[in-house]
């Protein structure tokens, strides 16, 4: 399996110094992607690192001393357990570990393929969740007020009309944001979403919302959106918004 060049911070919290040694030295084995911060016997000192700083990978036994990891984790920052893996000689405890949100554990006795195997999935997972992140994060867009910034769907933007250097939002619920930046600003932001034109100087309209193009005689026409909202464009540009459009619905076939 591919990974990143990056090492991932590692912790080892194990009542068992023998069994904390065999996952140390199988995890440095591992040509330094994963690097070792810390090996704890003793819970209560591991929790006070925990709560200073939440390493990549935390291996945490379930038979600790003085108190299991399963209440050990209920005790600690909410989130850690999506970095924990679950380490326990007992089935039934994983079961219930499933049951906090912790999605990767080993049984004991671990061994070199069982370790490498659950560390692969661990990161395929993270790796999973990060591109989901960007994917979700890539539909947003910032718009800055005088006072304050507001975040949006990208999809939900009917039309940005230019007011000289400011933009005006038109949204799918009707809303209307006006912006202290110029639509330019915000057209390079959104160069990479494929749905926005520019139809003229003063209008990029989304193409998911046009309704009807209207053509008149002399080749000037008007875009009726489905707000019913209409915007109108010349002959220079009507050969140039056609092309436009087809590209946009050619690349949705091929997808």
């Amino acid at each position: 399996m591919k990974h990143t060049n990056k090492s991932l911070s590692v912790m080892i919290v194990d009542g068992d110094p023998k069994s904390a040694k065999i996952l140390s030295n199988i995890i440095e084995s591992r040509n330094s992607e994963l690097e070792i911060l810390g090996i704890y016997n003793e819970p209560t000192r591991a929790m006070k690192v925990l709560r200073e700083k939440i390493p990549d990978i935390v291996f945490l036994d379930m038979e600790t001393p003085d108190i299991n990891g399963l209440d050990m984790i209920k005790l600690l920052p909410p989130g850690i357990e999506r970095n924990v893996i679950y380490v326990t000689a007992h089935e039934i405890f994983a079961v219930k570990a499933l049951g906090l949100g912790i999605q990767d554990y080993m049984l004991k006795p671990i061994s070199e393929p069982i370790v490498h195997a659950t560390v692969d999935n661990f990161i395929a997972r993270k790796q999973s969740e990060q591109f989901k992140l960007r994917q979700k994060l890539s539909d947003k867009l910032l718009i800055n007020k005088h006072d304050r910034a507001i975040i949006i769907d990208v999809n939900d933007i009917v039309y940005i009309e230019a007011d000289g250097p400011y933009a005006n939002f038109a949204l799918i619920d009707n809303t209307h944001i006006k912006s202290s930046k110029a639509i330019g600003y915000y057209l390079n932001l959104l160069s990479d979403k494929g749905s926005l034109l520019r139809v003229n100087r003063s209008y990029a309209i989304n193409f998911d919302h046009i309704k009807e193009i209207v053509k008149d005689e002399n080749g000037d026409g008007v875009l009726i959106l489905k707000n019913q909202h209409q915007i109108d464009f010349s002959s220079k540009m009507k050969n140039r918004l056609i092309q436009s459009i087809q590209e946009i619905i050619n690349g949705s076939v091929r997808g």
